[in-house]
């Protein structure tokens, strides 16, 4: 039986990450060999030299144009000046205003305006995304639980954070803004040197940061349930009360358990978008402050044009 977990968990991984074993890509895997079908049910997707359809990138590009037609379809209605009306309009609504007040406003200060669209964008494709996961596999499944897909997100938000970051002061400016001085004899210096040093990596770190974060939560969590159902296969060799019982057991756990990973949908998109945030507030905000020290501006000056350091 624990081989059978084990072969079960490796399957599920294996999908997950869309890496089969025997190499070959391009399958959307229905139904394994010896499931309800004996020689199981795939589709063959279709690929060019270079670029290879898969399940995922069919489930993102629903996921964008999803995306796409609810909130073009809100601002049709604001820009005509006619209220949101429904249950799914008014929580549209709402989550952009979170995303506003919540995540943007404290982090970004008075760039909130500049940067609101892309937080915006990031947190409900996500979440669409997450939750286009919870729906019933294998038809379905969550693209974020692919390390590739995640890792993509997060060179994205590099890239964006990058090139603000140094399209708001330069790019010796956006060097200098790593430099932290320490007023102590001799070891200042050294100190500056080493914060510096971790400052700058610490910028290509935050990659790791947003890929794995995202990717593992969202891949331990339908793991966990996928394995729960599983029992049931596993209770059918035993006898027919095992299989009744524990897969009651099974099912009752996972129905227990989608609530949780529900949650997990909303939180996983909110901690990308919040992050996300911060690093975009911490590259443009500290760049500014070390342009404005350049040129002599005080902190009255920043008290008067609402510019502050992120936290505060």
């Amino acid at each position: 039986m624990l081989s059978s977990l084990l072969a079960s968990g490796d399957n599920l991984i294996q999908h997950a990450l869309e890496e089969p074993k025997d190499g070959k890509g391009g399958k959307w895997v229905l139904f394994e060999h010896g499931g309800i079908f004996h020689d199981g049910l795939e589709i063959d997707l279709p690929g060019i030299p270079g670029f290879q359809l898969t399940k995922f990138k069919i489930l993102i590009l629903v996921a964008a144009i999803l995306v796409w037609w609810l909130f073009t379809r809100l601002a049709n209605r604001i820009s005509s000046n006619e209220r949101p009306q429904g249950r799914l309009d008014n929580a549209l609504e709402a989550m952009l205003l979170m995303i506003r007040d919540q995540i943007a406003r404290p982090n970004l200060g008075d760039k909130t305006e500049k940067f609101l669209p892309f937080l915006w964008t990031v947190f409900p494709f996500l979440l669409v995304i997450n939750l286009i996961g919870m729906l019933p596999a294998p038809v379905f499944g969550c693209a974020n639980a692919s390390i590739a897909v995640t890792t993509a997100w997060a060179i994205y938000t590099f890239i964006f954070i990058l090139i603000n970051g140094i399209g708001t002061s330069g790019v010796v400016g956006y060097m200098k803004g790593f430099w932290i001085p320490i007023d102590v004899p001799v070891l200042g210096p050294i100190i500056s040197s080493l914060l510096y040093v971790i400052e700058f990596f610490g910028v290509f770190l935050r990659i790791g940061v947003l890929t794995l974060r995202l990717f593992a939560n969202m891949l331990g969590g339908h793991i966990t349930l996928s394995i729960l159902l599983t029992f049931i296969l596993m209770a059918s060799k035993i006898s027919l009360i095992h299989h009744v019982g524990i897969g009651f057991a099974s099912i009752f756990g996972a129905y227990l358990l989608s609530f949780l990973e529900l949650f997990v949908a909303f939180l996983q998109a909110f901690v990308f978008t919040t992050l996300s945030a911060v690093f975009i507030g911490t590259a443009v905000h500290s760049h500014d402050h070390a342009h404005d020290d350049e040129h002599g501006h005080d902190s009255h000056h920043d008290a008067k044009t609402g510019h502050h350091p992120v936290g505060a």
